[in-house]
């Protein structure tokens, strides 16, 4: 009994007793006993060191998390237990991965994904699942018991080992997950223009999100930890201040590229000049912008309806302020933050005036540049303007702006980089249609090129193109002329037009002239006012047409009147420029009919300029302006009181004299009132 008992005490010291004497025997699992750590009372460092959330498309779910063993030894996973978290509704677990019956290498990695992630995962989840949500939420990795994780148990900082709370949105944040699971620490931003995971790069500190960020992913492998490519977008046109009140602000960004690029992680922000600090951040993520194309960011009563609508109207300051635009997958960018020159793809400062902030801003985001300034008198009438980008896609480089038209959502109106042609003459209402011209002049000392600049006939009635012609190819010579006709006996044009009657056509109309490069015009086309270098509006006399083209072309003025049908037949009249070479500069325009010059000097002895909003003069009696109506009601009643005169002087020389000749004065007046609009040689021999 006692040799007994003393083998039983010999066993029961022995770190053998029961095992099998095979040094390759397997407890069950896929791992060798004697190369595992199975369990310890302190358990071996594991930590979280690689998620990866959101990809592109789900149609290419690539969606992984992988772990790293910081230990010299494989660990043996009995005891792990992944709990995915929801951070927006209900903060609640919403899945749980038990990691038993599979071990972990020394430095090595261990990856949980969907089957489309390459290398394949070390466990591959069912083929169809969505592994993890795109945020606020969390991954968090315990070591306890596996039948104590639960879907739908709260968040417990018990037994955890590591955790990683991230989101897609800087702006977007989850409160009491982080309250719960790591207090007083900021998300993880996983956000970028490509698929990016947010990575372990700052240290092997278990419980500290600062140490992550956004990366390349590298599933299996050391955490790639370059910093992922910055979109190629910049600010191609911002419209900060409109007349009367600030309604149709915009800021418009393009993309130069070939492909579409994903907004996440870029943001607008928008500087107070003054104060030196964002007024308001604009995040875009979720968004994208197609290639060559445009993406505008505007207030809600903006045409087109913008692609990001500001949530109230004045956003956009407009005194002295910047505009800038931000990639930054990995931090923060808030209301209130100091200007930075951080992570900036493009910025442009600007004012309605003259600059007389602190120039922080300025220095800051356009160095050693002066700041744009949108003129609202830089267009005429009350037409709108913006600050356009037309000279090259460098970024921050305040040189490459203009003062333009808005063009939002589509290509800028760069006219000011076009010839200094002007339209100079014109005849359309001839009595013959063969003797119709449009004449162009150069003011300039130089050959100028007429490559993509195009001239347009519009209809004044339904605001459709008549005729378009592209004059590409054509040059006019110093201080020289162009001109634009049908077959004409009397002049020989540079360019002769297609069709002979009525080619240049009658009555209300309107003429454009653009400067757009790689634009097309054609017959058909609705009346546009971008890339307008200079335009007219005619009618013969009363204008009948619409208002539309009045607007476009000839804002605030009233439209030429060319009607020659007083005009002797053989005598060619037009309406041409006297009073300088400005483009949109009607009050240069000679409201007298004269004699065509077409080719030369325009005939200019009698210039009257054409005033805003007062017709020329006109070979008709009737008008439409308040000014002619006055006119005429002056006359009749200056007339009434020369009648009232006579007929008083009349009766006082009847009371005297008798009624011998009083009655023929009297009816002399009276006829001559009742026959005012008589031609004036019907009235000949009427004398008082």
């Amino acid at each position: 009994m006692g040799r007994i008992l003393f083998l039983v005490l010999l066993c029961l010291s022995s770190t053998h007793c029961g095992q099998s004497n095979d040094p390759h025997a397997e407890d069950g699992r896929d791992v060798k006993n004697h190369d595992v750590h199975v369990r310890d009372v302190d358990p071996p460092l594991i930590i979280i060191s690689e998620v990866n959330a959101a990809n592109p498309s789900s149609d290419n779910d690539q969606e992984f998390i992988e772990l790293y063993n910081t230990e010299n030894r494989a660990i043996l996973l009995e005891g792990y237990v992944i709990v995915l978290y929801d951070g927006s509704v209900l903060q609640r677990a919403y899945d749980v991965i038990d990691l038993s019956q599979h071990a972990i290498q020394p430095h090595g990695y261990f990856v949980i994904g969907s089957s489309n992630v390459t290398p394949r995962p070390n466990l591959v989840l069912e083929k169809g699942r969505d592994i993890l949500q795109n945020g606020p939420d969390a991954v968090a990795l315990y070591y306890g018991t596996p039948s104590a994780y639960t879907k739908r148990m709260p968040p417990t900082r018990e037994s955890l080992m590591d955790v990683v709370v991230y989101t897609k949105h800087a702006n977007i944040n989850n409160g009491p997950l982080i309250t719960a699971l790591v207090p007083g620490q900021l998300e993880v931003l996983e956000s970028g223009i490509v698929d990016v995971s947010v990575s372990r790069c700052g240290g092997m500190t278990p419980l500290t999100l600062s140490l992550f960020r956004a990366t390349y992913p590298s599933p299996g492998t050391a955490n790639d930890c370059r910093a992922p490519p910055k979109p190629n977008v910049v600010i191609n046109e911002v419209n900060a201040d409109n007349p009367s009140y600030d309604t149709k602000e915009f800021i418009e960004l393009y993309n130069p590229g070939d492909e579409d690029i994903p907004l996440d992680a870029v943001y607008l922000i928008f500087y107070d000049g003054d104060k030196n600090w964002a007024s308001q951040v604009v995040d875009l993520t979720g968004r994208q912008i197609t290639a060559k194309g445009y993406f505008v960011v505007g207030s809600g009563d903006l045409v087109p309806r913008p692609d990001y609508v500001f949530p109230r109207q004045n956003i956009v300051g407009n005194r002295e302020d910047g505009i800038a635009l931000y990639y930054s997958p990995d931090s923060r960018l808030y209301e209130l933050m100091e200007v930075t020159a951080d992570n900036l793809l493009d910025a442009v400062v600007y004012s309605t005036g003259s600059w007389d902030g602190t120039n922080t801003v300025l220095q800051t985001l356009t160095p050693g540049q002066q700041a744009l300034h949108e003129d609202a008198n830089a267009n005429p009438g009350d037409v709108d303007e913006s600050l356009s980008r037309c000279k090259g896609l460098g970024t921050r480089s305040s040189s490459q702006f203009v003062v333009s038209y808005p063009t939002p959502g589509s290509r800028n109106n760069c006219s000011v980089n076009a010839p200094k042609v002007v339209i100079n003459e014109f005849g359309a209402n001839n009595p013959s249609s063969a003797k119709e011209f449009v004449e162009l002049y150069n003011p300039e000392e130089k050959v100028v090129t007429l490559d993509s600049v195009f001239i347009v006939f519009y209809n004044g009635e339904n605001n459709m193109a008549h005729i378009a012609v592209d004059l590409s190819g054509y040059t006019i010579r110093a201080n020289g002329y162009f001109i634009i006709a049908p077959d004409n006996p009397t002049v020989i044009p540079d360019h002769k037009l297609d069709k002979y009657e009525d080619v240049i056509l009658s009555g209300e109309g309107g003429i454009g002239l653009y400067y757009d490069p790689g634009g097309s015009y054609f017959v058909g086309m609705p009346l546009t006012f971008n890339y307008l270098i200079d335009g007219i509006v005619y009618s013969p006399k009363n204008w009948k047409g619409s208002d539309e083209v009045l607007k476009t072309l000839m804002p605030g003025t009233d439209p030429l009147y060319d009607d020659t049908t007083a005009a002797q037949r053989d005598i060619v009249l037009s309406l041409g420029r006297c009073g300088g070479n400005g483009p949109i500069e009607f009050d240069q325009w000679n409201s007298k009919l004269v004699k065509s010059s077409p080719g030369e000097p325009n005939m200019c002895d009698n210039y009257t300029p054409n005033k805003p909003n007062v017709p020329g003069p006109q070979m008709s009696t009737q008008g439409k302006s308040n000014g002619g109506t006055v006119a005429a009601i002056v006359i009749v009643v200056g007339v009434v009181l020369a009648v009232g005169a006579i007929g008083g002087f009349f009766l006082y020389r009847r009371w005297r004299m008798g009624s011998s000749r009083g009655d023929d004065v009297f009816s002399l007046a009276y006829s001559a009132v009742t026959n005012k609009n008589t031609k004036p040689q019907e009235q000949e021999g009427l004398e008082l």
